[in-house]
């Protein structure tokens, strides 16, 4: 049985969290997200095991793989890939980069080129 849920907030925190979004899928055909340059700093809080990403699609999917519960993405110029197993669930915010400093205790350009890091680097 294929399920997904997706739950969107009203922005908040005065501008800092530009979107935040809750989400369940269960039963989906696993599969490999590519996730765009954005202008906004991404972080993504796994509720349901840890994610894989990697700056191509044979990094996210193998061996060297960055494996991590929660993931930040910086401002970058290419894509991001993140593995979508059967099921999961999570949370996304898009961060300010503004709001970087307030929120992850440093700027946005310490971030800058990065596509992901693990949150606990960071947090």
């Amino acid at each position: 049985m294929d399920s997904r849920e997706f739950v969107r907030t009203a922005p908040g925190l005065d501008g800092m969290v530009v979107s935040a979004v809750g989400y369940r899928t269960e039963g989906q055909r696993p599969g490999l997200h590519r996730g765009l340059p954005s202008p906004y700093l991404t972080l993504i809080f796994s509720l349901d095991g840890t994610i894989a990403t990697g700056s191509t699609p044979d990094q996210a999917t193998g061996a060297d793989a960055t494996r991590t519960d929660i993931v930040v993405g910086g401002l970058h110029q290419s894509p991001a890939y993140v593995v979508q197993p059967e099921h999961e669930a999570g949370i996304q915010l898009a961060v300010h980069p503004l709001a970087s400093r307030a929120l992850l205790g440093l700027p946005a350009a310490g971030l800058a080129g990065q596509l992901v890091v693990g949150g606990t680097d960071v947090l």
